[in-house]
């Protein structure tokens, strides 16, 4: 294993929806618990995404959109390498770090890869999912497979058995192992293989054996480490969503924000009434993958969450009320009007 003052650096890689993100949330759950120690998560394409968003790019991953930042990013790498700089910057602040111990650098480019290994000593790490289809659109996603990774993590099981794995690779990482390959499915024995069985000698004999059992704070038993983190993570997470919903304005549930992003009819729009920054904390903690929540400027503010899923433990974003205000200004002075908006009544 590769380490740096005992740090350690990983280059991940996999088309788009195979995991990569997931499996990276995982580890740091289970690093951050065991070692108190922060896990990194940084793409190369990042100072690539705000220059985007500076010119109109809305957030959404389109293959117009892939090929899009895919084709900015050889372009600014071309004029001055800003991509793998802004990186290089990020590992020396990493290793400088006292309270970072395991850093993921995300590539897609396979020169960009070799070059991340040869500067940083990275492992490469590549997560694999067998239904989600290749992407072609771009020269960076296209390239994936172009590399001879170190290991390769087969994700073809439940989001329980992903987490199974990276609870195996946090237990290697730790003891300085490496394996060239995790697999995340549940194996089934082949019927054939059963049948020859059918016909051998068979043998009843006791055993006692010693098998591990996983406490949870308040006494409840478990089988699997998994199964009893999830339990306690899941305990954890109620009183931060009672606190979120005691802010939530109910006779606003699934009204759609005006504003100019990518919306959906399918998934839960829930609104917030903010008073100080401790309720916009709230709000934020309850989301499990609500990191990257906006923060209001100025208090008292309404603020509305989007999640895919219906629940507080989906993918979630949040808008902000003076956003679809000044959204809904811009888009009449657009059109040539001026339009005034005042509050007429304050919501409870």
């Amino acid at each position: 294993m590769t380490t740096i003052n005992g740090k350690k650096i990983f280059v991940i890689n996999g088309s788009g929806g195979v995991g990569k993100d997931t499996f990276v949330r995982f580890v740091s759950e289970f690093y951050c618990r065991l070692t108190n120690k922060q896990v990194i998560n940084y793409s190369s394409v990042d100072e690539i995404k705000r220059i985007a968003k500076d010119i109109g790019w809305t957030g959404s991953k389109t293959e117009r959109d892939r090929k899009f930042l895919c084709d900015l990013k050889l372009v600014v790498s071309e004029y001055n390498d800003l991509p793998f700089v802004a990186m290089r910057e990020k590992v020396d602040a990493f290793k400088s770090s006292t309270d970072e111990n395991v850093l993921f650098l995300h590539i897609r480019e396979p020169e960009e890869i070799k070059r991340a290994v040869r500067e940083f000593n990275a492992i490469t790490i590549l997560v694999k999912r067998d239904n989600i289809l290749h992407i072609t659109s771009n020269s960076a996603d296209d390239q994936v497979f172009n590399y001879d990774y170190d290991i390769v993590i087969d994700n073809n099981g439940t989001e329980a058995d992903l987490k199974e794995v990276a609870n195996i690779f946090v237990t290697d990482v730790l003891q300085n192992k490496i394996r060239i390959k995790y697999i995340a499915k549940v194996r089934v024995l082949n019927w054939n293989f059963r049948l020859e069985w059918l016909y051998m000698k068979t043998e009843i004999r006791t055993q006692i054996q010693e098998v591990p059992v996983y406490i949870a704070d308040d006494g409840t038993e478990f089988n699997t480490e998994a199964e009893c983190w999830d339990y306690e993570v899941e305990n954890e997470n109620k009183s931060k969503i009672e606190k979120a919903e005691k802010l939530r304005i109910i006779e606003l549930d699934n009204v759609m924000p005006l504003i100019n992003k990518e919306l959906y009819e399918d998934h839960t729009y829930i609104w917030y009434k903010l008073t100080n920054e401790n309720d916009f904390r709230s709000v934020n903690e309850a989301y499990l993958d609500g990191w990257n929540f906006a923060k209001p400027l100025k208090y008292p503010s309404i603020m509305c969450v989007k999640s895919d899923t219906g629940d507080y433990y989906g993918n979630a974003y949040n808008y902000l009320l003076s956003d679809c205000k000044q959204a809904t200004e811009k888009f009449w002075k657009q059109m040539g009007y001026k339009v005034t908006i005042e509050k007429e009544w304050f919501i409870d």
